[in-house]
């Protein structure tokens, strides 16, 4: 433990709202420091009947000057009834953008100069359509929630965000939420909220009422919050003290995937393209830019509610998808056929056709084909974090999120599990446990008692070179002495539990006494025991860059210490010289700029 940290400032919050910013759907929900357990959910979002419960879609309309025009089913009205459009006759430059939250699913390969592509294939930058899409959201939360009128609020911003995005993802989203007035990256008025963590502060209950061993106030479980583009799954421990307060151990570092509910909508319209094969592929997406409200509503509604109520354990069960008659009119004018022939013909799905409700009719096997690989994929992702030492003494799975909804995934997850002495429960919520969670996130930050680090983390520093400890590849002259200056300092182990509100401290000169500003390269691996920066298995995470006061550079009058804060969720930074204990300013970067100065 570092004797000095970045610690949270001590700030008296009057109101605390969690926007949920979901691939599928977004959010918001309000509590208050005077009435903290009463957490208000948004549900005004618009005037258009929603689909989805408290959640708007995170859909996001602009005008062809790149302004904001409409956020959420508005949006997908507007677009698809292009007549009540701005400009109607400027259709094809409206930026038509959904789910563009998977385009910060990344590991490594996040850059300042993320571009994100609309419905009408031109992109924008990802920081203006994040900005714009949570301005929009932090404005009508002002407009609709009432106690915001006084001047003396204060608002805590949480915001969402899978355990298993990078930190250049958070950076990005942090940035954006900046230029929208929420917070600002270097202070302390926005907090993200992984999600799994979220919701199993919501699920605290439920996981203490269905443990099976002999500890009161403990339990050990899996989070697996399933959405719309990714599942993400997280392994804890929760107890409460002989105070009742809660506190959660994570166990392992999260993993997760590319894996959610979308996946099986993607199959679906997959079987679209295939049923009507006789469409040649530039008039297949005429019909759907023409009949964009349509096809939208045929896969990511009407097909909702028949996935979410498909059941495993019903063989002989068959589902039906209603298509408007306006789509079905023109595919059966474009393919000369009618619906019955073209379903006839294709032999590789179980369908049949519903002409009294205008309805493709799915059977048991095809609704099976659409659900198992991505189902397959998560009961894999559940099948390897249980198999890590750590996670032995799991004895419950928690289903959380939209996709968690499907009752075909519980079931699988169930049968699966349930023979090994494991039980499955879904949340009373499942689409509102992370929001809500988020929510009581930040009013107790501190019930995240300690976190797994998912990769090694350390830093590139120069050493005077050896023979006998560096490779002679790795050396080089600078200011006529001989140094190795790739070599990777960790400071943190891969799967290392870190206690909430602990440091890491490490000093340094910079390499160059010429220099009035210097870069400290932080580097991650997911292996422990790494030489070099330049090996294979390490990559660069970011930077800090630390303005440099002018001091005499011998002795510990040269020296910087930084501190670092891992433990929390985001990275915090701060610097200061050994000799005066001067705190300097930085700036921390996981998008890096080159031509800054190495230290040592």
């Amino acid at each position: 433990m570092a004797e000095r940290g970045a610690e949270d400032k001590q700030i008296n919050y009057t109101h605390y709202v969690a926007i949920d910013f979901g691939t599928s759907g977004t959010g918001i929900a309000l509590s208050t420091a005077s009435n903290p357990d009463s957490i208000k959910v948004f549900s005004h979002w618009t005037t258009i009947k929603i689909a989805i419960d408290m959640k708007c879609p995170t859909v996001l309309l602009l005008d062809p000057e790149q302004r904001f025009e409409a956020f959420g089913e508005e949006a997908i009205s507007l677009y698809h009834n292009k007549r009540n459009l701005k400009y109607p006759d400027r259709v094809a430059d409206y930026y038509f953008f959904n789910q563009f939250k998977m385009s910060l699913y990344s590991r490594k390969k996040i850059t300042s100069k993320l571009m994100i592509k609309a419905a009408n294939g031109k992109a924008l930058p990802a920081t203006t359509v994040f900005a714009t899409a949570l301005a929009y959201i932090k404005g009508i939360t002002l407009a609709k929630f009432e106690g915001f009128d006084n001047p003396s609020r204060k608002i805590l911003w949480i915001v969402t965000v899978p355990a298993i995005w990078s930190l250049a993802a958070k950076q990005i989203m942090k940035v954006a939420a900046a230029q929208a007035g929420i917070g600002q990256p270097d202070n302390e008025d926005i907090l993200f909220a992984l999600e799994p963590e979220a919701a199993a502060i919501f699920c605290e209950k439920e996981i203490l009422a269905v443990k099976k061993d002999a500890m009161e106030n403990q339990a050990d479980y899996l989070i697996v919050d399933c959405g719309g583009g990714t599942v993400d799954i997280a392994a804890h421990r929760l107890s409460k003290d002989d105070s009742n307060k809660m506190f959660i151990e994570e166990l392992t570092a999260p993993q997760g995937g590319p894996d959610g509910g979308f996946s099986v909508n993607r199959a679906f319209e997959e079987m679209l393209y295939k049923l009507f094969k006789t469409i040649d592929e530039k008039q297949m997406e005429e019909i759907k830019t023409t009949y964009a409200r349509e096809w939208t509503k045929l896969v990511y509604k009407e097909f909702e509610g028949t996935k979410t109520s498909f059941e495993c354990n019903k063989p002989h069960q068959e589902l039906s998808v209603t298509i408007s008659e306006r789509l079905t009119r023109e595919i059966e004018k474009v393919t000369s056929r009618s619906m019955e022939d073209l379903i006839a013909d294709c032999k590789e799905y179980k369908l049949s056709w519903d002409a009294d409700e205008n309805a493709l009719v799915l059977k048991y096997q095809t609704m099976i084909r659409f659900f198992q690989p991505v189902v397959s994929q998560i009961l894999a992702r559940i099948e390897q974090i249980l198999a890590r030492s750590e996670c032995k003494s799991i004895q419950t799975i928690v289903l959380v999120g939209g996709f968690a909804e499907s009752s075909f995934l519980f079931e699988e997850v169930n049968d699966t599990f349930a023979s090994k002495n494991i039980t499955v429960i879904k949340s009373s919520i499942p689409m509102l446990s992370v929001l809500k969670g988020a929510v009581i996130f930040g009013q107790k930050r501190d019930v995240i008692s300690s976190r797994k680090m998912s990769q090694s983390i350390g830093m590139k520093i120069a050493q005077i070179y050896n023979r006998d400890i560096h490779d002679l590849c790795e050396m080089e002259i600078v200011e006529g002495k001989s140094v190795c200056r790739n070599v990777y300092h960790q400071f943190i182990k891969a799967n290392e539990s870190v206690k909430a509100g602990s440091t890491v401290q490490f000093p340094f000169r910079a390499l160059s006494t010429s220099s009035t500003t210097c870069k400290v390269d932080i580097y991650a691996s997911t292996s422990n025991g790494i030489k070099y920066v330049t090996d294979d298995a390490c990559y660069k995470l970011g930077e800090i860059i630390i303005q440099n006061p002018s001091f005499n550079y011998q002795g510990s009058y040269g020296i910087i210490t930084v501190v670092m804060d891992l433990s929390g969720t985001d990275i915090k930074v701060m610097a200061y010289t050994q000799s005066s204990q001067e705190e300097l300013k930085l700036s921390l970067n996981f998008v890096p700029e080159e031509n800054y100065i190495p230290c040592t």
